[in-house]
């Protein structure tokens, strides 16, 4: 965002958005969006670090649910316990990651299939599954 604020189109993009906005909230967005010391690397580091670890203590209380639900009193380490629900949250985000990039690409992706369905039957027909179920 900060560098489509930058330019020259910025300066147009902010004239826009300043008629939106309400009276006074342009300030406040335009000085943490435009200030020549930010970085953003940072904050996304530390927003997967933390998505990492509140995501597998959430697995890590699945896990013990489960146990519980179905009797398992087998006593694990903690260190066991915890690679266990990082594994099972990074299998769980690729799979969710993955269903995004479907829902968004799926469309185009599937266009681009049916033109060249006459060359690879087969594989439209293994995405024409995939897609519907």
């Amino acid at each position: 965002m900060k560098s489509t604020l930058d330019g020259k189109t910025g300066q147009e993009l902010a004239m826009r958005l300043s008629t939106i906005l309400p009276p006074g909230s342009w300030q406040l967005v335009s000085g943490d969006l435009l200030r020549p010391e930010v970085k953003s690397w940072y904050l996304a580091f530390f927003g997967w670090v933390g998505t990492l670890l509140v995501g597998s203590r959430v697995m890590k209380r699945i896990i013990q649910g489960i146990d519980l639900i179905y009797g398992d009193s087998r006593s694990r380490s903690v260190l066991g316990q915890q690679l266990r629900s990082v594994l099972l949250f990074l299998v769980a985000s690729v799979v969710w990651f993955g269903t995004v990039a479907l829902t968004i690409f799926g469309q185009p992706l599937r266009q681009r299939m049916d033109r060249g369905s006459d060359e690879f039957p087969l594989g439209h027909g293994l995405w024409t599954i995939c897609f519907r179920c």
